[in-house]
C-alpha cells in the first residue's frame, strides 16, 4: 500500500462523522488534501493533514464533470508518484482512473484499517457511517464484508 495518500472531501467527511479520521493517520505516512478540498470540508483539520495548493489540472473542462474538491485532488495525484488518491464518487473515479491514477474508496480504506488491527470490524465501521447519512452501494458494501470475512 502506499504511503502516501490523497484524499477528497467525502471520506474526510464521512470519517469525521464517525470521529475516525485517525484511521487515516494510522494506515498512511503521510495524508495530503488541497486548500479546495479543505473548504468543501468546513472543518479544521488535524495537524497530520498536509494541506496543499492544486488547481484543478484540466482548466474549465474537467469542473464540467467534477466538483472542485474532486478536480484538485487529481492534480497532486498526477504529481506524485506512487500516491493513492481517495475518491468515492463514480465520475471522479473513472476521470482518475483514465488518467492512470490508483484510487481507492473509503471504505476499501476501512478493509485496509481491519488488516491492520486497527479496527476490529468493517461491518461496525459501514452500520457507523450509515448511521451518519453516508451511502454506499449495497453492492460493494457486501463485497467489501466478504473480503473482510465479515458476510
Amino acid at each position: 500500500m502506499a504511503e502516501i495518500i490523497i484524499s477528497d472531501t467525502s471520506c474526510l467527511i464521512a470519517y469525521q462523522r464517525i470521529d475516525r479520521l485517525d484511521i487515516l493517520q494510522k494506515l498512511f505516512h503521510e495524508v495530503i488534501i488541497t486548500e479546495q478540498v479543505l473548504s468543501e470540508f468546513g472543518y479544521a483539520v488535524p495537524e497530520w493533514i498536509k494541506v496543499k495548493s492544486a488547481p484543478p489540472p484540466f482548466g474549465h473542462s474537467i469542473l464540467e464533470t467534477l466538483d472542485l474538491g474532486e478536480a484538485s485532488s487529481i492534480s497532486p495525484a498526477l504529481k506524485t508518484p506512487g500516491s493513492i488518491l481517495i475518491l468515492d464518487e463514480r465520475k471522479g473515479r473513472k476521470v482518475a482512473t483514465d488518467l492512470g491514477l490508483e484510487i481507492i474508496g473509503s471504505i476499501r480504506v476501512l478493509l485496509l484499517a481491519k488488516d491492520k488491527k486497527i479496527i476490529p470490524s468493517v461491518r461496525e465501521m459501514v452500520d457507523q457511517l450509515s448511521e451518519h447519512k453516508f451511502r454506499f452501494s449495497t453492492h460493494v458494501v457486501r463485497q467489501l464484508l466478504i473480503e473482510a470475512g465479515e458476510a
